[in-house]
């Protein structure tokens, strides 16, 4: 990576090294979630430019001038609102934008910024899931043998089983996981190491099948099913699209996210069924913030293992 002192020494560096330069710098030292995430919010922003790669926005960009690029972003802001993107999303991938145009302008490469607003959210948590019967329906749309079912059911266990994010199903590698111990090294939200987590015998079972199916080589723990020779890595969309796909033939509407929530609503309701105090869920959500009621800390006798186990035993295939 070459030193940000050079970054605009265009007599030096040729502008296609001056590019990759700066995105190299704008995804340096963040986590892998966090850089993920940036990918998910510029890869949108590449399609709609019709580019090859996200790392050829910044030749797209900074060669215009600072209205034309200011028209380009109110643009691509119209078409996801057209989309019905919500505008928390909308904001988010603006902000992406906004980031690394503040960062080229920081290095001299720009004069101009993004003065593209965003639109006012109201605040509101949303922390209803698809249901315990409708995700149990889920579970039966996808328990099939085919490579795509089994891949799916085990990825469907992992949210609800462990209430995994989003983001930390997308960065699980096969060497995470222990048939042995039973356990899945997990990268939780803001944290550049990974914390081990215990599983339940059926989440095991649905990771075997998948693992069985598997016949190429790649350190992802799931990955994309197509015909190329090298599969690449979920990402954070595909998972969005499978699992809004899936809720959709439950006659659902549905995310990722909101089988998170149901897995932590559960896991309250039976931890006080068995007699566990309400904190004890703390262990299975991994929150990092008390406001949500929920937060992750280490105790001597840690009740993860218990309470994903009671979750998976809990939860059976619909009929």
């Amino acid at each position: 990576m070459k030193p940000l002192s050079k970054i605009n020494k265009l007599t030096t560096i040729s502008q296609e090294e001056t590019y990759k330069s700066l995105m190299e710098n704008f995804f340096a030292g963040k986590s892998p979630n966090t850089i993920q995430a940036y990918r998910d919010d510029l890869e949108l922003f590449r399609e709609f430019l019709k580019l090859d790669h996200i790392e050829d926005i910044p030749c797209a960009m900074f060669t215009l001038d600072g209205g034309s690029a200011n028209l380009l972003v109110l643009s691509f802001k119209n078409h996801l609102d057209a989309l019905g993107r919500k505008p928390s999303t909308i904001s988010r991938k603006i902000a992406a934008i906004r980031s690394l145009v503040k960062l080229a302008r920081l290095f001299g490469l720009i004069t101009w910024s993004i003065e593209i607003q965003n639109d006012k959210v109201k605040p509101y948590k949303d922390t209803k899931g698809p249901g315990k019967s409708n995700f149990e329906k889920m579970l039966n749309v996808v328990s099939g043998d085919d490579s795509k079912s089994v891949r799916d059911y085990a990825m469907l266990r992992l949210l609800y089983d462990l209430g995994l994010r989003v983001s930390e199903v997308v960065n699980l590698d096969i060497g995470d996981y222990s048939r042995s111990e039973k356990t899945l090294k997990v990268l939780g939200k803001g944290k550049k190491d990974k914390v081990t987590l215990h599983l339940p015998e059926a989440t095991c079972s649905a990771i075997d099948n998948w693992l069985r199916l598997q016949s190429s080589v790649t350190e992802a723990l799931f990955h994309s099913l197509t015909n190329s020779c090298e599969p690449k890595r979920i990402t954070r969309t595909g998972i969005y699209r499978i699992v809004r796909s899936i809720g959709e033939k439950v006659g659902i509407i549905t995310r990722p996210h909101g089988i998170r929530h149901l897995s932590i609503t559960e896991a309250c309701k039976l931890a006080q069924a068995v007699g566990l105090p309400l904190e004890e869920v703390l262990d299975h959500s991994r929150h990092a913030n008390v406001s949500t009621l929920m937060i992750y800390r280490d105790r001597n006798e840690d009740k993860q293992e218990f309470i994903a186990e009671l979750l998976s035993k809990s939860c059976k295939k619909g009929g």
